[in-house]
């Protein structure tokens, strides 16, 4: 018999609301515990099977020692004899459901259920209406919106698919560091038979998958999802089962950082640009730009929080020799600036390079014009990652996943004006080539995750 109690712990991760969906298989079949009533009335009989639910404590306010109650009476009819089925399901809620935030109905019997009442130390009640249709054999929890149907009847702990993320060559250092990553972003490419799926994790936690752009294969989709704790397994790779049918759709609403996009439609970047490069992006298409004005802005968008923090990360491909003619320098690649307030990733004056430009001279106080970072000779037409966090005063700067400096500024009085990233500048001295996979977070990520969230792009390239 299947254990309810393992089930849920590889299972649980969500918010729950009353209305049921199921999982997975959880118990075998119970039988006739009633006695009979008489050759016409018997009671108990039917041989039901049993489901397993798993339940948010905050759902019911539920406190130590309250009682759960769920009556289920069933009437049915076979010749001359009436069956009546009648189970009064009792459970005490202890300290350790409440702590951890959900309680287990273990070998709940099949049926349709209506009400609950609980019934507090007290001797106080309160009944709370449901409406859970249970079928016996599987089990059962809800998300926060009370639509979501884990597996198509197929048990997660049982499943053969599965997928595992190998950190690649100089990043397998981070699978033993003394660090919890969490809220990492991260893609992968799965069959294109899965439909709507979404993974469990070694912890059991159920990790949300929303598809984006293209795989480098016709019989894959790309999807991109974010762990809330990475768990790495002894050899050091990240290990998921794939769940089917487990989502509404395959475009969820995923908060990978303050700001994410994944520059694959035609929002960005130009037409001709397009037609001219021709080439792949990260994943699927990028937003590829030219000596016109096409650059872009992220509208409504404020990157600092609290004005003092903030990390940014994003893909480009370029090539010096295309760049902005003579006389031209200092190309804008990604900025956010007012007045004398903010950053420009640029191109160092005519040459192959980059650097990250920070301005925060505001009524006299503040360092103005101060560079840090130079990436050299990566504008060489393939593509390349830049990322860099800055945290009050202090700027880290990375290449390709490496630190390429961390230094410190005189931060003024912060950047809260800053607003609008730019991609690109105005012609004609914008950028001419490609930008992708551009990631803003809160600038608490540290340089092992950064490290790490590189490191996860690159898994499957």
């Amino acid at each position: 018999m299947k254990n309810c109690l393992s089930i849920y712990r590889n299972l649980w991760s969500v918010v729950f609301v009353l209305t049921l969906h199921f999982l997975s298989a959880c118990s075998e079949n119970v039988g006739s515990t009633g006695d009979s009533a008489g050759i016409l009335i018997e009671t108990n009989t039917g041989n039901r099977q049993v489901a397993c639910v798993v339940v948010a404590t905050d759902l019911w306010d539920l406190e130590p020692q309250d009682l759960v109650s769920l009556v289920l009476s069933i009437r049915d009819t076979a010749g001359d004899t009436v069956y009546i089925y009648e189970n009064e399901y009792l459970k005490v809620v202890d300290s350790a459901s409440v702590e951890s935030g959900k309680i287990v109905l273990d070998s709940l019997p099949e049926g349709l259920y209506k009400w609950v009442t609980v019934t507090s130390a007290t001797g106080e009640s309160r009944s709370i209406a449901i409406d859970w249709n249970i079928g016996g054999g599987k089990t059962y929890f809800v998300d926060e919106d009370g639509v979501l149907k884990i597996s198509n009847g197929n048990v997660a702990e049982d499943s053969t698919d599965s997928v595992r993320i190998v950190l690649p060559a100089g990043f397998e250092f981070l699978a033993n560091v003394d660090e919890v990553f969490k809220d990492v972003p991260f893609s992968l490419s799965l069959d294109s038979a899965f439909q709507n799926p979404c993974l469990l994790d070694a912890d059991g936690e159920v990790v949300n998958l929303s598809v984006s752009g293209s795989s480098f294969s016709e019989a894959k989709k790309h999807y991109w999802g974010k762990m809330p704790k990475v768990s790495f397994s002894a050899n050091g790779s990240i290990d998921f089962v794939v769940v089917n049918l487990c989502q509404e759709s395959d475009s969820m609403e995923i908060a990978l950082g303050t700001y994410v996009n994944h520059l694959e439609g035609n929002t960005f970047g130009s037409e001709t640009a397009r037609e001219k490069f021709n080439l792949p992006g990260i994943w699927g298409n990028a937003a590829w730009y030219d000596s016109t004005d096409s650059w872009n802005m992220v509208e409504n968008f404020v990157p600092f929080v609290d004005g003092k923090y903030m990390t940014a990360s994003f893909w480009f491909l370029l090539d010096s020799t295309m760049q902005a003619g003579p006389g031209k320098s200092y190309t804008r690649i990604l900025s956010a600036k007012k007045d004398s307030v903010g950053f420009i990733v640029q191109r160092r004056d005519t040459t192959g390079s980059i650097n990250l430009r920070i301005d925060a001279r505001k009524n006299g106080v503040g360092d103005y014009n101060k560079t840090f970072g130079t990436a050299l000779n990566v504008l060489d037409g393939s593509w390349h990652n830049y990322a860099f966090t800055i945290f009050e005063d202090s700027v880290k700067i990375y290449l390709d996943g490496a630190l390429l400096i961390a230094s410190e500024f005189d931060s003024g009085e912060g950047f809260a004006d800053v607003s609008n990233p730019a991609i690109g500048y105005e012609a004609p001295n914008n950028i001419v080539g490609g930008m992708d996979e551009l990631f803003f977070f809160d600038g608490m990520q540290s340089e092992n995750w950064m490290k790490l969230f590189y490191a996860l792009q690159i898994a499957e390239r």
